[in-house]
């Protein structure tokens, strides 16, 4: 039997929040050298200088990454650190409703997507995901960004099917950015053998106190599990950098906009 524990968090590392941006991404690094975590799942790693400055602290504690390059940085924003070795592969969602606006053009660039990672030697594979930004808060069928949001799921449902087909053990995590409360979360929850260790608990994963989140906070981000009950059981669940944190000179705050989900499996097969 293994244990093996992950932490899925959006480091918000937008290119429009370049400020504290060294200061919060040391903050991440020192948190998760200090931790148990095995694996980690980031998202809005958007450029290569995002990359370095997670690579040149967490290295030597992970020795072990999975991306993919693209013009900017990694694919999708997309890296996943671990302990562990492993081997990662990107594949790309087909966008073909995005709203034709300016901010939504940003959307195209990014490249949404999936990076799976195939953990050696064990039974267990990690998929990191960062679905289309919803940028008017609405998710509702009457959204413009329904139709983009739906197609996703339907994607990123066939990755999950192709990654676990074998009958291994599938912990999928990520920014969805899907409201916990709409038509589009019970599309993504409908597939089957999924386990969601947080079902029962209504905690936003966005702090309120940032002003794109200010007026409205919800749960976007999550962890899922996909196979055979009996090849794994769920030990731990808790959620991450929920407080402020020590940032440089004597300042505190939050390391990022949105909260860290944290699960520890045990592979009994």
């Amino acid at each position: 039997m293994q244990r093996v524990s992950v932490t899925t968090l959006n480091t918000f590392g937008g290119v429009i929040n370049p400020s504290g941006l060294n200061s919060r991404y040391a903050a991440i690094a020192r948190y998760f050298i200090k931790s148990e975590v095995d694996v980690i799942n980031f998202q809005e790693v958007f450029t290569y200088y995002h990359l370095h400055l997670l690579l040149k602290s967490l290295k030597k504690r992970y020795p072990y990454h999975a991306f993919q390059n693209s013009y900017l940085g990694p694919k999708g924003g997309l890296v996943t650190f671990s302990k562990l070795p492993c081997k990662g592969r990107y594949i790309s969602y087909k966008r073909n409703f995005i709203p034709t606006t300016i901010k939504s053009s940003i959307e195209l660039l990014t490249q949404r997507g999936a990076l799976v990672t195939k953990v050696k030697n064990l039974n267990f594979t990690i998929l990191n995901t960062h679905m289309t930004a919803v940028l008017n808060g609405d998710w509702s069928r009457k959204s413009k960004y329904y139709n983009e949001l739906s197609s996703e799921i339907k994607q990123f449902h066939k990755i999950v099917e192709n990654a676990h087909k074998n009958g291994n053990v599938l912990l999928a995590s990520g920014d969805f950015n899907i409201a916990k409360a709409s038509q589009l979360y019970k599309e993504l929850i409908s597939y089957h053998s999924l386990v969601y260790p947080f079902k029962n608990s209504g905690v936003p994963t966005k702090h309120s106190s940032f002003p794109q989140t200010a007026l409205k906070t919800n749960c976007v981000d999550y962890i899922f599990v996909f196979s055979n009950a009996k090849l794994y059981s769920i030990e731990k669940k808790k959620y991450v950098f929920t407080r402020k944190m020590a940032l440089e000179h004597n300042k505190t705050g939050y390391v990022s906009d949105h909260i860290g989900l944290y699960v520890q499996i045990k592979l009994t097969a």
